[in-house]
Formats: structure tokens, sequence, C-alpha cells
């Protein structure tokens, strides 16, 4: 039987192995000039504020729960309710933050856009850092993951987040797209190793209690799971009367107590382990 092997693309495209024909129905994500893409000239006007590499990650795992406890499905034709277009560089755009609907995978791994650093090596992969295949032209193969963490010590498989066909959002372990496979790694720029964006609880941290008049990193950070959950909300990391509004909305839609305050089950729903 033939190992299992992704082609994946800007439709995160698949086949039985390297020889394996293209499977067809699926399209590939919008090229540069597609109104469905952020254009690298718009970067001025981008959410680029920093975040921590926490924030990141957890901002990306929303997305395996955010249609009705499913994945968010794949569409490049499509956006979510928080705006971000609903393939793999889109996914990665509103895990950064960065300007709706998202930049394309070849517009993050531009220069130009200041949205990403080249990494000289993958042995420099931190969580949060993203793995591009964008030089290809032919646009059913470009694809980008978000590196979570290595899976063993020989760093020849590692735990990812990405977007793909038929699936959707996943979280899985990945072999491939080391070495030989295309991917080169890179850096995003807004991810702050210091915690910029703020760090979020961890299950068994003591949890923050925010609620209306609370200002800070933790409420940004709510206020980022709160956005890519599609609520409509700013980030500003003041509890105002529109985040209290949105938090309430939540709590209902997870059947918790509705009273506009984030305490430790509300995190847990807001970062999906509970």
């Amino acid at each position: 039987m033939p190992q299992q092997r992704e082609i994946t693309g800007k439709s995160c495209l698949f086949a039985a192995d390297s020889h394996a024909a293209k499977e067809t129905g699926y399209g590939p994500e919008p090229e540069a000039d597609s109104k469905l893409v952020t254009q690298v000239g718009e970067l001025s006007t981008m959410a680029t504020a920093t975040i921590s590499r926490d924030t990141m990650i957890n901002r990306a795992r929303t997305w395996l729960t955010a249609n009705n406890g499913s994945p968010v499905p794949y569409s490049m034709e499509r956006t979510w309710k928080d705006g971000y277009r609903q393939d793999c560089s889109g996914f990665v755009s509103m895990a950064l933050g960065l300007g709706r609907p998202g930049l394309n995978t070849v517009g993050l791994a531009d220069s130009r856009s200041g949205a990403t650093t080249r990494l000289s090596s993958v042995s420099q992969l931190k969580k949060g850092d993203l793995l591009i295949d964008y030089r290809t032209d032919d646009g059913d193969f470009r694809h980008v993951v978000i590196f979570e963490k290595w899976a063993n010590a020989s760093h020849n498989a590692y735990w990812g987040y990405e977007q793909r066909n038929r699936y959707g959002t996943t979280h899985r372990q990945l072999s491939y797209r080391i070495g030989s496979d295309n991917y080169d790694p890179f850096r995003p720029v807004n991810l702050g190793d210091g915690g910029g964006g703020g760090q979020l609880p961890s299950p068994g941290v003591s949890w923050p209690i925010l609620q209306s008049g609370s200002r800070g990193a933790d409420v940004r950070s709510a206020q980022q799971l709160l956005a890519a959950q599609g609520y409509t909300v700013g980030t500003d990391g003041i509890f105002g009367p529109n985040t209290r509004s949105a938090v309430i909305q939540f709590q209902k839609s997870r059947s918790l107590s509705a009273d506009g305050i984030i305490g430790p089950n509300t995190w847990r729903a807001l970062l999906g382990t509970r």
C-alpha cells in the first residue's frame, strides 16, 4: 500500500503518493490581485500589533471548533464570520491578526509585505513559525502550515495547524515538508517572544477573572479569541460594553452562565479545552 502523503497547495490537495495524479474539483487560493486577498501594498493599514506565540496558537485552535463544534470548512471563495478567507493562508492571517481577508501564501513569504522573515534553517523553528511552499507557479500546490512543536528528538516530524481541503482546520503530526519538499521556514514579525500580546492561561494555571472595567493584555487576548470566533469586538485591551455583550453571546452559545464575566469555564471554552 503506498505511503499516504499530501501534495498540498493553495487548495490543500491530496494524493496517495508523490506520483499520484492531482485531485480535481478543489479551487486554488486566490492570486495576489484578487479582491479576496489583502494586498501587499495595504500592509500599512494591517493589524500588526505584537502578539505572543501562545496567543497565535490559541487563535489558530479556535477554528478547530468554530463551526458549531466542528472545524471551519475550507474555501478560497468565502470568508468566515471573523472576516478571514477560509483557505490555508487566510487561516494563518487570522491566527496572526493580519488584515482581513488575509494575505495569500506568496504575500506571506514576500519580504515587501513585512509579515515574515525567512529563517536560514528549519532547526530554528519555534512555536508559531511558518512553513511555506510559495515558489511554484502552479497555484494548486502552494500551501502554508503553522509549526507548533517537534514531535521527536530527530526533528523529522512535527505538530502543526493547517487549513486543507475536505477537512478544513486540522491539528496533527506531520512528517512531510521537511527537507526536500520545497517548504521554507519563516518567522512572523509580530510574534513577541516576550509576550507582547499577553500569554493566555494554560490549564492548571490561575485564571484571571475579567469583567467590565478590566484592562490589559489578558483582556486583549480574550478579545482576540472572541474575534476569531466571529464576534464583533475590538482588541484594545479594554473590557467595555461591546466586549461584555460578545462574552454574553459566546457564553449562551456554549450553555454557560451568561453573566458577561470571563472566569475559568469561559476561558476553557474560548481556548477549546472545555
